[in-house]
């Protein structure tokens, strides 16, 4: 990850103030799907003229704890302990 590289990151504006956002892993291909409705962090990183690399990774931290996480193929994955064996 580099600072101003936005390449893993999609964004699509889903109303006033709400952007989802989808952030993909090179090798993986795992991704991760959340609503952000912290348009400050949206300023700094998709509106900003140059992002910072801090503000990519808190973007990315922001993504992974507040969304959805799907395979490389898109199932919905979930990790949990408590599964019937």
């Amino acid at each position: 990850m580099k600072a101003n590289d936005l390449s893993q990151f999609e964004f699509e504006k889903i109303g006033s103030g709400c952007y989802k956002v989808k952030y993909e892993t090179r090798f993986r291909g795992d991704y991760w799907v959340a609503s952000i409705t912290d348009m400050t962090l949206i300023d700094a990183t998709k509106n900003a003229e140059w992002a910072k690399l801090k503000e990519i990774k808190h973007l990315r931290d922001v993504v992974k704890a507040k969304g959805a996480h799907y395979g490389k193929w898109g199932a919905w994955m979930r990790y949990d302990n408590n599964l019937p064996k």
